[in-house]
């Protein structure tokens, strides 16, 4: 990385030049450059530890062996630099080039400063713990409080001051400063944990999907704001407690969701908004069988190629919602890889009315069965029956045992609707291992070919 040195002497009549402004570019979203250096007494050259150092509005301040850092926006900029017990300077020229470090040496001259500076701790209400990361701010000027909650802000100007403290988590506290040149000021203060919470998410047309712009989006009256774009929104410094949220816009059906609020948390919060001439289609998918729910089954209106899922969720699991369908009479088809494709015709829906599809599919599987026999040592042909030989559906499948007359038999084997083809193996301690092919059909029971084993010689 490149690096350029100023060094600078300030509190002096004579001014060191400065290097000229490097590149250009659009100010409005400029790159970031990197300001750093140590800050020490003209006189002794010793480190000033505590000093605040504000370029292009950045603040940091300095350690113990009066270091900084400052990460600012490139361009043509100015510093300011204060420290208890030492003369400020303000506004100083400094060219930061993007993507660069510029290193300076800052010397402050000992004697009253014609700034102002605070220094305290940071608390938190009720418990007196401290308050660390907590942001301190006077105008451009800001610091932040240690893991102590302490902190020192140098640097304020003279007058009535706003000073103000602020961290995530809590509610912000804001504090007044009369500010004369070279005082010391001493502000602990106490920070309340916040109690209120955000509320956002996207408002969109059900039947097109897209963001829906200008929707009044209110919590009773506590918070209103209206949609951007893209129908996203944002309700913010609500109170934590359980709401209800209103979504209101001309040309759409109103809707209320109730929503709870947490201190400190945001809840998202996405509506699907319709018009009055559109219905709703919903329902459940279960299994034929077992009368189980089922998640991940696909719902398509076919007259409209609009597609939903059922969720799989333990709450909602097998429910499935399509909302925005004009007034008519359509389609439904069910589809999951595991079930029989099903389609349920006429189903009427009417502008504001929700129209209920309950549907039970059956699983897409076949059976088989079959018998195993020894090999007759003399003709070669089947012989006597096995009992209590295995017999697997494919190389990891399921293991069965032969009864008295060498029949097994397997059922629910997924199967396509052409058919499904499965090898079939056999085996015990004295017979060696046999195998046939069989096509398991979906929604049959099908008889395998017989399986005659070896003796074991």
């Amino acid at each position: 990385m490149k690096r350029a040195l100023v060094p600078i002497v300030v509190g002096l009549t004579a001014a060191l030049p400065f290097p000229g402004c490097v590149g250009g570019g659009n100010d409005s979203i400029p790159a970031l450059g990197t300001v750093t250096g140590t800050v020490r007494d003209a006189t002794a050259l010793t480190p000033i530890g505590s000093a605040t150092v504000t370029a292009a509005g950045v603040s940091a301040t300095t350690d113990a062996q009066g270091a900084f850092s400052v990460r600012a926006p490139a361009g043509q900029r100015t510093y300011s630099v204060a420290a208890e017990g030492y003369q400020s300077v303000r506004d100083v020229p400094v060219a930061v080039p993007a993507n660069t470090t510029v290193t300076l040496d800052i010397r402050l001259q000992p004697g009253a400063s014609d700034a102002g500076t605070v220094h305290g701790t940071v608390t938190e209400v009720g418990t007196g713990a401290a308050v660390g990361g907590a942001t301190v701010t006077v105008g451009t000027v800001t610091t932040t409080t240690d893991s102590t909650g302490t902190y020192t802000l140098a640097g304020m100007p003279v007058g009535d001051q706003t000073v103000t403290f602020s961290k995530t988590g809590y509610q912000t506290l804001v504090r007044t400063l009369n500010v004369v040149a070279g005082g010391s000021y001493t502000l602990d203060v106490e920070l309340t944990l916040a109690t209120t919470g955000t509320v956002s998410g996207t408002v969109t047309d059900a039947a097109s999907g897209l963001g829906l712009a200008g929707v009044t989006v209110s919590i009773e009256a506590v918070a209103s704001t209206t949609t951007a774009t893209d129908g996203a929104y944002t309700l913010a410094d609500v109170p934590a407690g359980t709401w209800t949220l209103q979504f209101a816009m001309t040309g759409y059906r109103t809707v209320e969701r109730t929503v709870s609020v947490t201190a400190t948390n945001t809840t998202i919060e996405d509506v699907p908004m319709m018009s009055p001439s559109q219905g709703i289609i919903e329902g459940r998918v279960r299994n034929r069988t077992s009368g189980a729910l089922l998640g991940g089954v696909s719902v398509t209106v076919v007259e409209l190629e609009r597609s939903a899922s059922t969720s799989s969720d333990a709450g909602t699991l097998g429910e499935y919602q399509i909302m925005g369908v004009a007034t008519g009479t359509y389609s439904l088809t069910f589809s999951h890889p595991d079930y029989v494709t099903q389609t349920t015709t006429g189903v009427a829906v009417e502008g504001g009315q929700t129209e209920v599809v309950d549907v039970e599919l059956d699983p897409a599987v076949g059976g088989v069965v079959g018998w195993v026999f020894e090999r007759d040592a003399l003709t070669g042909q089947r012989g006597d029956p096995i009992s209590g030989a295995t017999v697997r559906i494919g190389n990891e499948g399921a293991e069965f045992t032969t009864a008295a007359d060498g029949h097994w038999a397997a059922h629910d084997l997924p199967a396509d609707a052409g058919g499904t083809e499965y090898s079939v193996y056999a085996w015990d301690a004295t017979h060696r291992l046999g195998s046939v092919q069989v096509t398991v059909t979906r929604g049959q029971i099908v008889q395998a070919p017989d399986l005659i084993l070896d003796l074991v010689q």
